[in-house]
């Protein structure tokens, strides 16, 4: 029951913010702005989180180069031990960037909630 009682209430809110919106519209236009605000600073942390993610899955990891990865294969292969510009900066955004699963996963919340409200009332 707890769970179709949130359903209703959701519902309910929407149908109120629907007919808030046609009843102010310069409202409406500035939460149609601040959501497109919020989907650019989503979207920007999710591409970062992504690029970290690929990182540390290739081998740049918190404590350095990991052992039998495409990192290690690569400076072994191409580079030796004179590893100097591209593969140096990827070795230091992998020990030094992290990403927090909750930041990533409140960005997704957000991103859709205000995809939702963009699309339904832009």
């Amino acid at each position: 029951m707890p769970v179709i009682n949130a359903v209703l209430y959701v519902l309910r809110a929407y149908e109120s913010y629907r007919t808030w919106c046609f009843r102010y519209p310069l409202l409406a236009w500035i939460i149609r702005w601040i959501c497109i605000v919020l989907v650019i600073i989503a979207c920007v942390y999710l591409v970062f989180s992504i690029f970290v993610v690929l990182l540390h899955a290739l081998g740049w990891r918190s404590a350095g180069v990991a052992a039998g990865s495409f990192a290690a294969g690569l400076q072994s292969t191409i580079w030796r031990a004179f590893t100097g510009g591209i593969f140096s900066v990827l070795q230091r955004c992998g020990t030094t960037l992290t990403v927090s699963p909750v930041w990533t996963l409140l960005s997704v919340v957000v991103l859709g909630i205000c995809f939702f409200v963009t699309w339904e009332f832009g």
